[in-house]
């Protein structure tokens, strides 16, 4: 998901009165200023994810799993004495849009809202952690990230959004917090490493780490 800007605004009139007019219409699409969409389908009403293709990402079931040739494409490899190991695509490249998986949801940690926010709720550092609510109920992805043989979104590293090397986002539910998805936000070229912006709640008490 991504933030409503003012401009946003303009379309949702619109959006209203075509629901109004169309009365017992189930669906439709109005695409965003900057390439994202508005959609409703059978009662929910989502708004996409910008991207150059103009796709609409949505999330799949939770029993969806990334496709083996997309799993064949990515290795897990050193990124660097500061970065540690992370994700690259190593075959043929991957198309915009393309589904990378769940992050684990195997383990979910809850922080005690008494605890200072620099101080770390896991003892393996917290590198893992994905915040699912802004920052009180996390998944930890430490285990399945210490399996290097097969790719999970637990393997990518941080990039900046506004960076180049910002190259996969994350969509979650408001149905099922838990339920984070990856996608490739571009085309990603053989020998790229795949990367996310972590979010700012990540780096809070940790900013000389970031890199």
């Amino acid at each position: 998901m991504f933030p409503i800007r003012s401009h946003h605004w303009r379309i949702f009139p619109l959006a209203l009165l075509l629901i109004i007019s169309t009365g017992t219409c189930h669906a439709w699409t109005i695409n965003l200023p900057g390439g994202g969409r508005v959609a409703f389908d059978d009662g929910v009403l989502r708004i996409g994810q910008p991207s150059a293709s103009n796709s609409l990402l949505i999330i799949p079931p939770a029993d969806t799993f990334i496709s083996e040739a997309i799993v064949q494409r990515i290795a897990i490899q050193s990124a660097g004495a500061e970065k540690g190991y992370g994700a690259f695509c190593v075959l043929e490249g991957i198309p915009q849009d393309t589904f990378l998986g769940f992050y684990p949801t195997t383990s979910k940690i809850f922080r005690d809202l008494e605890q200072p926010l620099e101080q770390p709720i896991v003892d393996n550092g917290g590198e893992y952690l994905l915040s699912i609510d802004g920052g009180v109920t996390f998944l930890d992805g430490y285990e399945r990230a210490q399996d290097r043989t097969v790719f999970s979104p637990a393997h990518l590293n941080h990039a900046d959004s506004n960076s180049v090397g910002c190259n996969c986002v994350r969509l979650s539910s408001s149905e099922q917090p838990s339920l984070v998805a990856f996608f490739t936000a571009r085309d990603i070229a053989v020998g790229e490493e795949l990367c996310f912006d972590y979010g700012s709640n990540y780096w809070r008490g940790r900013e000389d780490e970031k890199v």
